[in-house]
């Protein structure tokens, strides 16, 4: 199966290219998808882990959905032939390996869901909107999540990863009878909805959660608790933002360093070193982004300093990340002077969200 997947992938890889000496067939697709469906009907896991299933699965999942969705948007440019039968059989392909893939999960719904064409999908973010937002104790995350599904409800165009995220999030909240803060909560976490805002929410959530236990050994009842619920959850691997850390990979180090913290404050015996160690802020942003936004601000004459040196082993030494309990002031001072794409992307979505905050005080 390994094989045909391979083969049906190499097809679309070369159908997407702009220019190209030989255009890919409607033919050689079909016989590529014929092979996929019938090695789908014959396919054993024999001493092979459920986890291995799970992950090859998905791995043919999305090559058939990027197939869909690729015939739907007709981003096939060196493509030449009739889509609308091979559609069909993509679809019917898809919903064959889905039902395969529901057996292997054991019903699970998150992972469970329909490629949903985009007028569809608009559709029904309009009844999720509904739904979330007559739901009082959801308030805090309908927040976070309104601007998303109203980007949504107004898109004419989705890239792919969030044509896949939204059809996943609408699924399972619309197959989802009770929802309340803990479970989209879940959800959001499990679907990997990595956006910035959310990542802050949730770190400053746990921090209340934390503050509200009485005393040292149930805060570390809790955060052990915590550590634990995070080591054990199984996400996707897309998520909501690609090339940025899950919300899972945030929380880890942010539980963690709390943790350590918390194990160390009866040994520590000055007091003024126990402020100091709690006293460090935190920031959802990775050490690329936070030098980028540093340098915005130096530049835009917010911040008043000459000495960048200075200025980045002082920041260095004030805030922690959620991937590092301690900065190194070179890896800002690096970052600072050559800031990737990556970092540039989220910075950015950072001002917009701040613009939009700011319209509306």
């Amino acid at each position: 199966m390994t094989s045909e997947t391979e083969k049906l992938s190499s097809l679309l890889s070369h159908a997407m290219q702009n220019r190209a000496f030989m255009p890919v067939t409607t033919a050689e697709m079909l016989h590529a998808l014929n092979s996929f469906t019938i090695a789908l009907d014959t396919v054993t896991f024999c001493d092979v882990s459920p986890s291995t299933v799970k992950q090859h699965l998905h791995r043919c999942e999305r090559t058939v959905a990027n197939l869909i969705y690729r015939l739907n948007t007709r981003a096939l440019n060196n493509f030449s032939g009739d889509t609308k039968y091979l559609l069909t059989q993509a679809a019917a392909a898809h919903k064959k390996l889905m039902n395969l893939l529901h057996w292997y999960c054991n019903g699970d719904s998150i992972y469970l869901y329909n490629l949903l064409p985009l007028k569809k999908l608009v559709q029904l973010s309009g009844e999720v909107d509904n739904k979330l937002k007559n739901n009082e104790y959801i308030r805090a995350v309908y927040t976070l999540l309104q601007p998303r599904l109203q980007e949504l409800q107004s898109t004419k165009h989705l890239p792919y990863h969030r044509w896949r995220w939204w059809s996943k999030f609408c699924t399972a909240v619309l197959n989802t009878v009770e929802i309340n803060t803990a479970s989209i909560e879940h959800l959001l976490t499990v679907l990997n909805f990595n956006h910035p805002d959310f990542i802050s929410y949730f770190i400053q959530r746990s921090e209340q959660e934390l503050e509200s236990c009485n005393g040292a050994a149930a805060r570390l009842d809790h955060l052990s608790r915590q550590i634990l619920y995070y080591n054990m959850m199984d996400t996707v691997e897309d998520g909501y933002i690609l090339s940025e850390r899950s919300v899972k990979q945030a929380m880890f180090p942010v539980l963690q360093t709390r943790l350590r913290c918390l194990q160390a404050l009866p040994f520590i015996p000055n007091t003024t070193a126990k402020l100091q160690a709690i006293s460090k802020l935190n920031t959802s942003l990775s050490v690329p982004q936070l030098a980028l936004l540093v340098r915005l601000m130096v530049d835009a004459k917010i911040i008043n300093e000459d000495n960048c040196s200075l200025l980045l082993k002082n920041i260095a030494g004030v805030v922690y990340t959620s991937r590092a309990a301690e900065i190194s002031p070179e890896s800002l001072r690096v970052n600072y002077y050559a800031p990737n794409n990556a970092a540039k992307n989220i910075v950015r979505e950072h001002l917009v969200s701040m613009m939009n905050l700011l319209r509306s005080y």
